[in-house]
């Protein structure tokens, strides 16, 4: 498990996932597990010598970004409260709220003063498979 200020997840946006494993299982040789979403596509968890590192998740093209496929991380803060409310103190800007992620944590998206996007997340404990 990831500690406060760790890289805890990365996560790939594609509007193709599965161009997107073709290309990193070659590349890499991540291999994928799905889970269905609610919506009906699938949340690629990505594995790395059989360990979760990150996830490949689908978005229409219609509301992909201009610049095409982007990766978000999501940082580990042990109190998402407190951080949330230092940064807006410093300019950062709430993308969305704090959210319960089952089985993940309390996930948070903001834009740091800088202008890019972060994911911050207090995580559940999250087994690892093996």
């Amino acid at each position: 498990m990831t500690v406060h200020g760790q890289v805890n997840w990365t996560e790939l946006i594609t509007a193709d996932p599965r161009q997107a494993m073709a290309f990193y299982g070659k590349t890499l040789g991540w291999t994928f597990e799905g889970e269905q979403m609610p919506d009906g596509h699938t949340y690629w968890i990505i594995l790395s010598n059989g360990r979760p590192v990150g996830g490949i998740m689908h978005l229409e093209a219609s509301y992909a970004p201009a610049d095409g496929d982007q990766w978000m991380t999501y940082i580990h803060v042990d109190d998402l409260d407190a951080a949330v409310g230092a940064a807006r103190q410093i300019g950062a800007t709430i993308v969305r709220s704090p959210w319960l992620v089952p089985g993940v944590g309390t996930v948070c998206i903001l834009r740091q003063p800088g202008g890019a996007l972060i994911g911050w997340v207090t995580p559940v404990e999250r087994p690892i498979p093996g």
